[in-house]
């Protein structure tokens, strides 16, 4: 990258870093007003609760429900007869003091047994002191409502009690302001639409706690308004409503002419923050960070890092988590100049053992008999077999070589483990059975004789297991032993391979001095015999499920009277398409042998 170039990368980078700060610092500015707008708002709404649950409480008081509900339908009924004293303030003193003694003889019942009067106790007394007793009551819970709608402190709070009469009508019973010169709100009947209110219609069926506030908004009376309703309870009924419209609008213009008066002021405090922080971080962040960004660009070009550590010797001096940084950046890149040339030296090396290990499979394959036809001039049989190691080297192994004119000895074997430790002891297993099996016919003796062998020279506890058959070519018949291997399948008179259940013995090299056992089987004009080893039958797919037994005789019984190397090629074909992508984990060794009689 040129110099000129990198200026305006560096230039555009400091302006991204500004807008990116400015905007931050706006948006902090901006959600503290919001959340600031919120709080406010949720207290109002709180007060408007608390003062519609405290005037709900105060008008309960300590009188009985049945004769609270009594004296509600006593003022509904007799709403025109009644006379009211107005809050003092708002009447003369003359008239208060007149009032009150008329009042005089039943404020002693209301003081004494309010909490325990009774609906019966009432229906007892006179028609003028019933009257008297339900106007002293009503001014009471009159003026007590005016006390608790002053205690909020805010001016313009109005309240009402009523009744929803259905029909999107209440019947007002109580409120802090009259219309058309009435003494009180008693009697008023306002309208209102039920579901605009879910507030209300919650609470009308059954809430008697509610926790919302309804914002209600009066454009033509250029009203702003929070309205909290509380229920008033008797008998567990909601009966009555208490309304505080608790105004909002004075607040909210307060709150909205502040945030619009610091805005300016805000604005311009942002802008030079964002410069004095752009500068800060300039200085401490960016321009270091510019410098390891060259840094780390210079090594990955010149794979140098004694240029890296003179190109940010001063970084590295700061005490800070960028010259931290830096240190680990010049450290990284001295480690990654050792590394590389580890890496180097190792694939050095990996590729010597590659192209050992290419000569060992090769070496490998070609002591395994691999030339087909094996025996071009002998027409009793035909054998064909196949060795896929899973790594470069395997532990399988197969083996075919007459013993003399009328005997083959067949071998299919596989060792313990897998790559170089399991090729050298394939070597060692193969040699051997082929030795001993041309010192005896036996394979019960053979088998038993390198066992011992085996076991002398095994430090390492490997083992190999071991199917070994002796072919008589002139009459078909097989003299067999089985060393902890796979059972071998065998095509029947009827022209079907099944497994033949023969008896296994001990692995050899495993234990000293085991004593195997020896079985016949007899081979018919065509009939064929297939060996195969574990790699086969435990071929697995992607979800983990082996290729198993009978898979491989159904491939086998595709074509049973096809040629050994046909054979193994169905086999061979089944398993690739059963495991797919799956990796290969186990040598795959087969091999098959038809006998076509004696030669006449």
């Amino acid at each position: 990258m040129s110099k000129g170039k990198g200026v305006r990368a560096y230039n555009r980078l400091l302006f991204r870093v500004g807008i990116i700060v400015f905007i931050s610092l706006l948006l902090a500015t901006f959600g503290a007003s919001v959340q600031s707008y919120l709080m406010v708002m949720d207290g109002e709404r709180d007060d408007a609760l608390e003062i519609a649950s405290d005037l709900s409480e105060s008008i309960k008081g300590s009188m009985r429900d049945d004769t609270l509900q009594w004296l509600f339908d006593y003022w509904k009924s007799h709403s025109e007869e009644m006379e009211f004293l107005p809050p003092v303030e708002e009447s003369d003193q003359k008239r208060s003091d007149a009032w009150d003694e008329e009042h005089d003889k039943i404020i002693d019942l209301y003081l004494n047994q309010q909490s325990t009067i009774t609906p019966a106790d009432l229906e007892q007394l006179s028609e003028e002191e019933q009257k008297l007793f339900a106007e002293y009551c009503y001014s009471v819970n009159w003026a007590i409502a005016n006390a608790i709608a002053k205690f909020g402190n805010k001016d313009g709070i109005q309240y009402s009690v009523y009744q929803y009469i259905g029909d999107d009508q209440v019947y007002v019973y109580l409120g802090n302001w009259v219309e058309d010169g009435k003494q009180s709100a008693l009697g008023r009947i306002d309208h209102m639409q039920l579901d605009q209110h879910p507030v209300i219609k919650k609470i009308l069926e059954g809430e008697t706690e509610p926790k919302n506030v309804e914002h209600v908004i009066i454009p033509d009376q250029n009203q702003d308004i929070l309205s909290a309703v509380w229920p008033i309870v008797l008998d567990q009924k909601v009966s009555y409503l208490v309304d505080v419209m608790y105004p909002w609008a004075d607040t909210k213009q307060d709150l909205l002419g502040r945030l619009y008066r610091n805005g300016g002021k805000t604005l311009i405090f942002l802008v030079a923050a964002d410069i004095l922080l752009l500068f800060m971080l300039n200085g401490m962040v960016i321009r270091p960070i510019r410098k390891l960004q060259v840094g780390i660009r210079e090594y990955s070009k010149d794979k140098d890092s004694r240029t890296v550590e003179t190109d940010l010797g001063r970084v590295n001096q700061r005490k800070d988590e960028i010259g931290a940084l830096s240190k680990d950046v010049t450290d990284l890149t001295k480690e990654m100049d050792r590394y590389v040339g580890e890496i180097y030296t190792l694939a050095q090396e990996k590729a010597a053992v590659g192209t050992e290990l290419a000569i060992a499979t090769k070496i490998q394959a070609e002591m395994l008999p691999c030339t087909f036809p094996a025996f071009p001039d002998r027409t009793e049989f035909t054998i064909f077999a196949s060795m896929t190691p899973a790594k470069e080297v395997g532990g399988d192994f197969y083996d075919f070589f007459l013993l003399d004119d009328d005997h083959l000895a067949l071998v299919m074997a596989d060792v313990s483990g897998k790559g170089v430790p399991a090729a050298l002891f394939m070597v060692v297993s193969r040699t051997l059975i082929k030795t001993q099996a041309q010192m005896c016919r036996s394979p019960k003796a053979i088998l038993e004789e390198v066992d011992n062998k085996l076991y002398e020279s095994n430090p390492e506890g490997m083992f190999v297991t071991v199917w070994l058959g002796i072919l008589e070519i002139s009459t078909g018949r097989i003299l067999a032993s089985n060393a902890g291997h796979e059972k071998p399948a065998l095509k029947n008179t009827d022209g079907c391979f099944e497994l033949v259940m023969d008896k296994h013995g001990m692995m050899l090299g495993a234990m000293p001095d085991i004593q195997y056992t020896e079985y016949e089987m007899q081979l018919e004009k065509g009939g064929c015999l297939f060996l195969y080893t574990d790699g086969v039958t435990e071929a697995t797919d992607a979800n983990c499920r082996l290729f198993g037994t009978d898979r491989m005789i159904e491939a086998l019984n595709q074509e049973p009277d096809a040629s050994p190397e046909v054979l193994l090629s169905n086999v061979k074909t089944a398993t690739d398409a059963f495991v797919k992508e799956a990796p290969q984990f186990d040598d795959i060794t087969m091999l098959a042998i038809q006998w076509q009689g004696k030669h006449e």
